[in-house]
């Protein structure tokens, strides 16, 4: 493993500096080149990598170029850059770290028996925080990957390790045993980042080897716990939304880990996601005893799980109110309900996903739904836009580029960049749900989310179009298909590996042409 000063080394600072820039993350543009400035490589080069890739080297190379020429104070982001790294390297070394309190943005959690509800999310302002805390977030994460279980599967160093895998592996082992009755425990922490104890976390942070981390880093932890706290005069809560909570998520809860763990066979799948955790197995005991475990380690680091209750799944009624609804529930049957029959159903919930006995595997309600927001957010920015005359006095062809540029935003948004020279979904919304089947119910999730992305396209194009000469005016929306919608998505279509020709191509089509 590296040593702490590496991770607060020039480059590896210089790295998550030019990620957020390519990203489009706000704040970090007046430290790096401006993009007329770049330095990108030749086209063979490039050709087989993704646009992300090469806009980071891009700006790589110039940094590194001024650094090599030592000519990198001549320009103003050179001598911002510099001073930056300078001082978020003496502040760490020196152990004087001192965050601003972050900005509390509220976020659309849900709604719960008709009332909106809204997540606390924590927003650092200041770039040297946020460099610090990337980098410390970096660095513990490194130290508990050697320690944390095989069935922790949030935020690891492996990418291959996230929430993806939980599923695939879910579904792996209920086809192992599925000639097997199941059940299922689902157990969720109430408001886990608002509640969780500093005294808790540094007793974890005490439990780890004390050769493991370096006295430095836990400065920056101190630091960053006098920064929040859910109610006044109790040392309790983290900001949700830092990286740096991620990883003290699973510092904290690892002791539940091997509590479980330990007391678990090869008959019994464990998986915890951050503070969502499913426990299931062909033996009833074995399942409430790991979860009485899991619930025992829970009271004893002062964190308290959703109460459990009972449920009775209607059969035929795949939106049962009540079922979806209960946080925490279990040991309950994995399989159909018969009539009048309690803690019986035939889907789980899991990481945004539905998990039926028979291995169909669907997208949450909720996810959906939010995910509909999203475009919808998007779609309310660009007519804002039309409102406000940006779009006045402007030429045909430009107004048609402008619609091109939407359209793709949508699509990106939801199934990933479709011209871009390399297939590239796994940021976008589909991305995040490849192990979803083709079921009735997926199918008819995707077709609905093509209708709804076809009706604000079909808005947008109407008010961009007015006033055009009848031929570009007349337009009838007729629906594309692969690659561009959520239903090839379900079916795994191919996307285009190369699209150079529609760069190449000077006119761009208006949506009614494509």
């Amino acid at each position: 493993m590296k040593a702490f000063e590496d991770y607060f080394s020039f480059d590896a600072l210089l790295g998550d500096l030019v990620r957020w820039r390519v990203a489009g993350k706000k704040g970090v543009g007046s430290v790096l080149p401006p993009r007329k400035s770049w330095m990108r490589e030749g086209y063979a080069t490039r050709k087989k990598v993704s646009p992300k890739a090469v806009r980071h080297r891009a700006i790589v190379r110039r940094v590194n170029y001024e650094r090599t020429r030592g000519t990198m104070d001549r320009d103003e982001w050179g001598r911002k850059l510099a001073a930056l790294v300078a001082n978020v390297q003496r502040v760490v070394m020196d152990g004087c770290v001192k965050f601003e309190p972050p900005r509390i943005i509220q976020v659309l959690k849900g709604r719960k028996e008709g009332v909106m509800e809204y997540r606390n999310v924590a927003s650092f302002e200041r770039l040297e925080d946020r460099l610090i805390l990337s980098r410390a977030t970096a660095y513990v994460r490194d130290v508990l990957e050697d320690v944390l279980h095989s069935n922790c599967y949030s935020f690891r160093v492996s990418r291959e390790v996230s929430h993806k895998k939980a599923i695939a592996d879910l579904q792996s082992w209920r086809k192992r045993f599925a000639a097997e009755e199941m059940w299922v425990a689902e157990c969720d922490i109430k408001k886990f980042f608002d509640n969780i104890s500093h005294d808790s976390i540094k007793r974890a942070w005490r439990m780890i080897d004390v050769g493991k981390f370096d006295p430095r880093v836990e400065r920056i932890l101190d630091a960053y716990l006098d920064v929040y706290s859910s109610s006044e005069g109790v040392n309790r809560g983290i900001p949700q939304g830092g990286s740096f909570s991620t990883v003290l998520a699973n510092l904290v809860l690892h002791e539940a880990d091997c509590a479980v763990f330990n007391n678990a066979d090869d008959k019994l799948f464990y998986a915890r996601y951050c503070d969502d955790v499913i426990i299931v197995s062909s033996d009833k005991e074995d399942c409430a005893r790991a979860m009485q475990v899991y619930a025992q380690v829970l009271r004893a680091i002062d964190l308290e799980m959703h109460p459990i209750m009972s449920f009775e799944y209607l059969p035929g009624d795949d939106v049962s109110t009540k079922y979806y609804s209960i946080k925490s529930k279990g040991p309950f049957a994995w399989r159909n309900a018969d009539v009048n029959e309690e803690d019986v159903a035939p889907w789980i919930s899991f990481l945004g996903c539905h998990i039926k006995f028979n291995g169909d595997t669907r997208i949450r309600k909720e996810s959906i739904e939010k995910h509909r927001r999203s475009l919808g957010q998007e779609t309310a920015k660009a007519i804002r836009s039309i409102k406000r005359g940006e779009l006045s006095g402007v030429s045909i062809a430009n107004r048609r580029a402008w619609f091109a540029r939407f359209r793709n935003r949508l699509i990106a948004k939801g199934v990933g960049y479709v011209t871009q020279k390399v297939s590239d979904c796994d940021m976008c919304w589909a991305g995040a749900f490849p192990h979803v089947t083709i079921c009735k119910e997926t199918e008819m999730q995707m077709r609905m989310l093509d209708r709804v992305r076809e009706g604000l396209l079909s808005k947008v194009w109407r008010m961009v179009s007015e006033g055009f000469p009848k031929a570009y005016r007349e337009t009838r929306h007729k629906f594309k298909g692969r690659p561009y919608s959520y239903y090839a998505f379900l079916h795994k279509a191919v996307r285009p590996s190369n699209m150079a020709f529609l760069r190449q191509t000077a006119r761009t089509l208006p949506y009614s042409e494509l």
